[in-house]
């Protein structure tokens, strides 16, 4: 049987009404909440300290962000090359096992090295960003990889990390080093910070308070007496 056109008209439309109904009803997944977050500047100005951020990048997150990360905690990786940041991967939840560090790792490594570094660096809109993740998530560290030429602006630590950017700027364009600026909060507020130069060893503040009893490995629970 077919229907009369203006019928069939006004049934599409309801039909269209009702899905829209139902997709605003749909409730939307809730902001990951970070526990670390890796921010890379991917401006034009980064391309010759590709190589060492990338494999900085890599050694953290294998590292499992040098032994601090546990099982469960949200990590997530930004660039900023542009006027706004993206995720380059959706935020993940760790998984501490040797294979699924090193798969992540190497993925990130690859994606970073992929990625055209191009646009304009966007820390303007990034600090605000990193200022509202800290409030939602209470205890947060991040690691952003800059080259230094974009001074920080809206943390409490603003003068003294521009003021290292400036004194060793041309030391680090040299080398072909990025800048790797450590901020950390606890209770929603940033506590503490350091700048190092984009390469291992990094020194990563801590916060006073109990530390975080440490995970062990899977070789260690593997030899592990039972009850």
């Amino acid at each position: 049987m077919k229907l009369h056109p203006l019928f069939a008209s006004a049934c599409l439309t309801l039909a269209a009404g009702v899905q829209a109904a139902a997709q605003s009803e749909t409730p939307s997944q809730p902001p990951p909440i970070y526990r670390y977050l890796v921010v890379v500047d991917t401006s034009p100005a980064m391309s010759a300290r590709k190589e060492t951020t990338s494999d900085t990048v890599h050694k953290l997150l294998f590292s499992g962000v040098l032994g601090r990360m546990r099982t469960g905690d949200t990590l997530g990786v930004w660039t900023c090359g542009t006027r706004d940041r993206r995720e380059l991967v959706p935020a993940r939840i760790w998984d501490s096992r040797v294979r699924a560090r090193l798969d992540f790792a190497n993925l990130i490594y690859r994606l970073l090295e992929q990625r055209e570094f191009a646009g304009k660096a966007g820390l303007d809109t990034v600090i605000p960003d990193l200022n509202l993740e800290a409030r939602r998530s209470g205890s947060l560290t991040v690691f952003l990889f800059t080259d230094g030429s974009k001074p920080v602006k809206g943390t409490p630590f603003d003068e003294g990390i521009n003021r290292i950017f400036a004194d060793h700027a041309a030391e680090l364009r040299k080398a072909n080093k990025p800048f790797l600026t450590v901020l950390v909060a606890d209770k929603g507020e940033w506590v503490a910070h350091s700048v190092n130069p984009g390469a291992l060893p990094i020194h990563i503040p801590s916060v006073p308070g109990p530390e975080r009893p440490a995970e062990k490995s899977e070789e260690e629970k593997r030899n592990q007496p039972g009850p």
